[in-house]
């Protein structure tokens, strides 16, 4: 037996049982569980924010995309999570919008002026409702003061023990002016 293949099977344990770990480790790695297809958690407290603004008015956008478009977009995302966990807690919508500081982040300041016009949100608890439409607005900017729109918060009509979904929108002042106190 010559001395160099002495020396290499004196490592042959050693080489096996570290191919051996490394076989072990690479199954480990592929057995592992992978997440579901991304879905949205089925949550009762929803918000979205979506934008015609941009092109097609029905596709969903990020909030960041809708900031980009319009900073009012982003108040009224915030207000929209104030509103959702003011509801949650008392189970109705508050009086006034300042109701809502009682529910907001320590860190969060919520702003209840349009930045765009310096106007104070329109706010309606029992929401505007027009015909034939099946949502309601609770939140709306005074004026159509973004390119001939109004930002709203809309929200479904909710009965007693369901759950409450709210998005963040934007209306054409035709569409708005359909609305009317309910």
């Amino acid at each position: 037996m010559s001395l160099r293949s002495s020396r290499f099977n004196r490592f042959r344990p050693r080489r096996s049982m570290l191919l051996s770990l490394a076989a072990l480790a690479l199954c480990a790695m592929s057995c592992q569980q992978h997440p579901q297809s991304a879905q949205p958690p089925k949550h009762p407290l929803v918000v979205k924010t979506t934008s015609s603004v941009a092109g097609d008015p029905m596709k969903p956008v990020s909030v960041d995309e809708a900031v980009a478009s319009d900073p009012c977009a982003l108040r009224l995302h915030d207000i929209s999570g104030a509103l959702l966990m003011y509801y949650m807690l008392h189970r109705e919508m508050p009086a006034k919008l300042d109701d809502l500081r009682s529910v907001q982040d320590i860190d969060q300041n919520l702003q209840f002026t349009c930045p765009a016009s310096g106007l104070p949100y329109g706010y309606s608890p029992q929401g505007l409702s027009a015909p034939g439409r099946k949502k309601l607005i609770l939140v709306h900017d005074s004026t159509p003061s973004h390119r001939g729109i109004r930002w709203c918060i809309l929200a479904p009509s909710v009965k007693p023990g369901e759950a409450v979904s709210l998005e963040v929108l934007p209306l054409t002042e035709p569409v708005f002016l359909s609305y009317q106190p309910k």
